[in-house]
């Protein structure tokens, strides 16, 4: 298996550099107010750069599990970075890429509205984040690389050589 080799990250360059480096690295891509945020997205990619001295994408092996949050009637766990949406069953083990699970699987939160009324008595709706876990999972493990299967050894008999 040869692995994608990834261009070394140019933090001089320009805002399109940048957002391609956090592609190629499956990173989260940080907005603020509708714009890219440069200074996160450095912030971002050097972390990563710490965290990733190899730069190889490993495969994490998890069991999601059930959990309490709006979706919770759903068979799947689901995810989705930078447009690459994934389903993961329930209770079954799965293997999943370590830059997916922890920029998405880890950073989902749960948004909802407390209605409450206000000293006047009018009703106002307000917006709560919820920092848990929205998708739990069991960390089994890194995948192996597992390693080619060799040919198996051919060995000469010498009665049957003769034959």
């Amino acid at each position: 298996m040869s692995k994608k080799e990834m261009a070394p990250i140019n933090y001089k360059g320009t805002d399109e550099q940048l957002h391609d480096a956090l592609l190629d690295r499956g990173l989260f891509i940080p907005q603020f107010d509708g714009k890219f945020d440069r200074k996160r997205a450095i912030r971002a990619l050097q972390n990563w750069e710490t965290t990733h001295p190899d730069r190889q994408d490993r495969k994490c092996r998890v069991v999601f599990n059930y959990s309490r949050h709006a979706n919770a009637n759903s068979k799947y766990a689901e995810g989705c970075l930078n447009g690459d949406k994934k389903y993961f069953p329930y209770d079954v083990e799965v293997e999943v890429s370590e830059n997916f699970l922890k920029e998405c699987m880890d950073r989902a939160e749960e948004i909802g509205y407390v209605n409450q009324k206000d000293d006047r008595g009018h009703m106002t709706s307000t917006q709560q984040v919820t920092k848990t876990k929205i998708y739990p999972y069991t960390f089994l493990g890194y995948v192996e690389d597992k390693p080619e299967p060799k040919e198996p050894e051919v060995i000469k008999n010498s009665i049957s050589d003769n034959f």
